[in-house]
Formats: structure tokens, C-alpha cells, sequence
């Protein structure tokens, strides 16, 4: 850690955000709304982890004091406008560009879906319901608070 160089520790790490977010639509989504078909969630979740992972390759990295392209890949987090053909030095953080990808192809794609199965669920009641007295179960001690 003492050898490398401070500013790879930051561009990793927020590489790494910008994967975890593209998790985000998939698990937030599908916990709160049973709208968005799984499948669709899955494609959404590709395209926005291509789309993420691209923006940040074609990201030079740039000596901020200088201006000087220092390595022509994995600059850092903050995407360009101007590689849309944008005329404007504006940046935005890579991570929302593709996440909004991501969803946007999901709502797109959930009602092609639809007529696809999503599949049964496959969980019983006896998965997350226990009583006392059933094998496993013992009972908490009264210094705990509960029972």
C-alpha cells in the first residue's frame, strides 16, 4: 500500500462504485415493485455494466495541475460529454449515466417480457415462519427483552 501511487487507490475504488451501483435497479427494485420482469431486469443490468465499464476505459487519465493525458484508459470515474459530441468540457459521474441505462432498458424491455414465465416461487411458509417447540428453536433468555 506504502508503494503505490494514491491516486489508483481512489480510481479503483470508484470503479468499484460504479460496478456495485449497476446492482441497485435489480435488487432495490424487485424488492419494493413486482413490476419490472426479471429478465428484463437481467438485460438492464448487462447493458448498464457494458455501458459503465466502457465510459470508464475511454476515460483518459489526465493530470489535473498539467492538463497532460497521463494513460489513455481507466482515468477516473467522471465521463466527458463531449465523447457524445457534446461541445462542453462538462463531466458527470459515470455511475448514474449507466444505472440510467439500465434502467431505462428494463422498463423498456419488461413488457416484451411479459408473456414469458417469470418463474414460480419456490418458497414455503415453513421457510421463514417458526414456532417454538420446533426442532431448532429455543427460547430466548429474559435478560434479552424479548419473550
Amino acid at each position: 500500500i506504502l508503494v503505490l501511487d494514491p491516486q489508483f487507490s481512489i480510481d479503483l475504488q470508484l470503479i468499484g462504485g460504479v460496478i456495485i451501483l449497476q446492482t441497485l435497479p435489480a435488487l432495490v427494485l424487485s424488492l419494493y415493485t413486482r413490476w419490472f420482469h426479471r429478465s428484463a431486469l437481467l438485460v438492464g443490468w448487462a447493458v448498464g455494466m457494458a455501458a459503465g465499464i466502457w465510459m470508464l476505459w475511454i476515460t483518459p487519465a489526465v493530470n489535473v495541475g498539467t492538463g497532460q493525458r497521463i494513460r489513455p484508459h481507466w482515468g477516473g470515474a467522471q465521463f466527458a460529454l463531449s465523447h457524445w459530441g457534446f461541445d462542453t468540457k462538462v463531466t458527470v459521474y459515470t455511475g448514474i449515466v449507466a444505472v440510467l441505462l439500465n434502467l431505462l432498458v428494463a422498463a423498456i424491455l419488461t413488457p416484451f417480457f411479459r408473456g414469458r414465465p417469470a418463474g414460480d416461487d419456490q418458497t414455503r411458509t415453513d421457510d421463514y415462519y417458526a414456532d417454538a417447540g420446533e426442532p431448532g428453536v429455543r427460547q430466548l433468555p429474559a435478560e434479552a427483552g424479548i419473550g
